[in-house]
């Protein structure tokens, strides 16, 4: 069942205009060549993957459908205050080799502090080499982006330092991203669909 409250503020939607927030942010989505995701990964998987979900609902699309794999419905002010943070991020994308480069996170971690019910300093920003990324993908079909507490792409890495810190999972409908190659995420929708035991929690 859908949140009826905001996932940044935690107000009800219904008090004020509402847009679609990425959990995975669009500047991400469309950089991702560039923290080196790989190409073949050109599919995206978003489902509730835990014991008891709240819906069996499954969405397996083209990654550049990122409106449907991506986002969750916000107030539409709680959107427009989370743009100094997409630009702090693409501030990182664009300078990921430049040693001299001074990078912003407190307004990431406060992003994901909001929606992972977590204080700023519970989650940490890591950067990783391009070897680092093809070492861990280079025998994967797909790659876990996104559940409360991590967003992992490629180069880089937001997640809580602790897991056992989420007191809650705000993001009630559709639990978990995943990038990958087409035929392996759609037979793991599949699976889902069908009750079977996805294998990529």
């Amino acid at each position: 069942m859908a949140s009826e409250n905001c996932i940044l503020c935690g107000r009800p939607l219904s008090e004020a205009p509402t847009n679609r927030e990425h959990l995975v942010p669009a500047t991400l989505i469309r950089n991702l060549h560039k923290v080196a995701v790989p190409e073949r990964f050109s599919y995206a998987l978003r489902a509730d993957l835990r014991d008891s979900p709240d819906t069996d609902e499954v969405v397996c699309c083209h990654r550049s459908h990122h409106t449907t794999w991506a986002t969750i419905v916000t107030h539409q002010k709680c959107n427009s205050d989370a743009s100094p943070m997409c630009q702090d991020i693409k501030h990182i994308i664009d300078n990921l080799d430049n040693k001299k480069a001074k990078y912003r996170t407190d307004r990431i971690q406060e992003y994901y502090g909001h929606i992972w019910s977590m204080t700023p300093d519970d989650i940490e920003v890591r950067l990783l080499s391009e070897t680092q990324v093809n070492d861990l993908l280079k025998n994967e079909k797909y790659m876990m982006v996104y559940k409360p507490g991590i967003l992992w792409a490629g180069r880089l890495l937001i997640k809580a330092k602790l897991e056992c810190a989420i007191i809650r999972q705000p993001d009630y409908h559709l639990h978990s991203i995943f990038l990958g190659e087409k035929k392996t995420l759609e037979q793991i929708a599949d699976n889902i669909g069908r009750g079977i035991d996805a294998g990529v929690y």
